[in-house]
């Protein structure tokens, strides 16, 4: 029997809603690696294990409104045309963090209602 993937929310964080240059600056960034972003790298590791902890604590409809409105203040910061090159790195993985974390919370068949 084939599995079909249901979502439970209609406003889950899809590719497209990332900014048009994301996937450019990314694999831009990720082939440059120098100590400012090993430092920016370590950075976006403790914020991924601080939002896990949040998320743990909420109830999936605050954890879905939450990693929504983080991504959105990260895609509105990536934007910013005055940020440097190693901030729109950082924007970049808060934004791939609440992508995967979206898709995760979905994917869950249990919700904590």
């Amino acid at each position: 029997m084939d599995t079909i993937y249901a979502v439970k929310y209609d406003d889950c964080i899809k590719e497209s809603d990332f900014p048009i240059d994301y996937s450019m600056h990314s694999k831009e960034v990720k082939d440059h690696v120098d100590w400012s972003i090993k430092k920016v790298n370590e950075s976006v590791n403790r914020f991924g294990e601080s939002m896990n902890s949040t998320l743990k604590n909420l109830n999936t409809v605050d954890a879905h409104e939450f990693i929504h409105q983080t991504f959105q203040k990260a895609k509105s910061a990536f934007t910013d045309n005055a940020i440097s090159d190693i901030q729109k790195h950082y924007q970049c993985e808060i934004m791939r963090i609440c992508y995967d974390s979206d898709r995760s919370l979905n994917g869950n068949t249990v919700g904590r209602l």
